[in-house]
Formats: structure tokens, C-alpha cells, sequence
């Protein structure tokens, strides 16, 4: 098994994820097999037992910014007697800063080339005008999973060595069991 592992991250019309890889690695029980791989995982609940994405992992990988790692990072520019007194004021602070800093800039979804496209799709009256603007959205997305070597007790309860062992890596999951995915720029 790889060190990385790469696939591709799709949403949905209905809003919900799914990780595609080419191939089903050795640590996924059930896949279901589609066009361009197989469906390893979900950000939905299903019947399968397919391997779990978090929502929020996956939302951060389509916006491009995780909202809580923002926070933090401002939070520690703070000197630490100003974050010790006023810590859930600052971080309340800096959260509506962000929001209100993306819901102003949010407006600015589509580039020029987008719309003159958009326009001559419309010209054409193939589609409706929810479609062309669904079709200008990016739903699919260039992702990575983090992935840890298995350490000693692991190895040895499976009776596996660290030289030449195609499963020495595997995973990495949240605290929910979900995989932990990041977006390849």
C-alpha cells in the first residue's frame, strides 16, 4: 500500500460526498463500483458499510479554507495574557470577522468566463437557468486521504512486519471514524 493515496471527491445535486479511487485498497470492506473506480466512502449514512467522510471535511475541501483553522491562527497572533482573559470573546470575534468577510465576498462566485459561457448556453436554450448555473459549479474535487504507518502493537497483533509489507499504511480518522481527507492544489 501507498504512502499517499489519491482519489477524487464528488459532490452531488443533493448536496452529499463520495471518495472515488481507481482502485479499492486493501482496508476497504465494501466498494461500489461506478464509471471512472469505485466508491470507497460517503459523507451520508447508508446500508452499505462503506467507509464514513465527515461533512465538514468535505465542505472545507470545497470552500478551499477550513473556518475553525482560520480562527486559530489569528488567535495565536494574540500574546498569551490577552488569550488567557479573553479567549471566547476573541474566538467569537474572529469567527463572525471570517463569516462576515466570506459572506461578502461570496457573491463573487463566477468569473467573467464563466458568465459569457453561461450566456451562450442560454442563447442555445438547451437547459434551464438552474441547470447552466449548476453546470458552472465545481463538484468534484482532487483529494488526497491522510494516511499513518500502523505502529508496533498493530503489527504485531497481525503478525506483520515493517520490511516489504503492502498494508504498513492505513488511514488516518477523526474522532468520528471518518476518513480525513486533503485537497491536492
Amino acid at each position: 500500500m501507498k504512502e499517499k493515496l489519491t482519489g477524487k471527491l464528488i459532490k452531488n445535486s443533493a448536496g452529499e460526498f463520495s471518495l472515488i479511487l481507481e482502485e479499492v485498497p486493501f482496508f476497504v470492506k465494501e466498494s461500489i463500483p461506478v464509471t471512472n473506480g469505485y466508491v470507497i466512502a460517503v459523507s451520508q449514512h447508508q446500508d452499505q458499510e462503506l467507509l464514513q467522510l465527515s461533512l465538514k471535511n468535505c465542505e472545507n475541501i470545497e470552500l478551499g479554507y477550513d473556518l475553525d483553522e482560520l480562527v486559530n491562527e489569528e488567535f495565536e497572533k494574540f500574546d498569551q495574557e490577552c488569550r488567557i482573559v479573553y479567549r471566547k470573546q476573541l474566538q467569537e470575534s474572529l469567527t463572525n470577522m471570517f463569516q462576515k468577510a466570506i459572506e461578502l465576498t461570496n457573491h463573487n462566485k463566477f468569473s467573467t468566463d464563466d458568465m459569457i459561457h453561461a450566456i451562450a448556453i442560454a442563447l442555445k436554450r438547451t437547459q434551464t437557468t438552474v441547470d447552466i448555473i449548476q453546470d458552472l459549479q465545481v463538484k468534484e474535487w482532487n483529494v488526497e486521504i491522510e494516511m499513518r504507518s500502523k505502529n508496533i502493537d498493530e503489527l504485531r497483533a497481525l503478525n506483520e512486519g515493517f520490511l516489504n509489507n503492502p498494508n504498513l499504511y492505513i488511514p488516518k480518522l477523526d474522532s468520528f471514524g471518518c476518513l480525513i481527507l486533503k485537497r491536492i492544489i
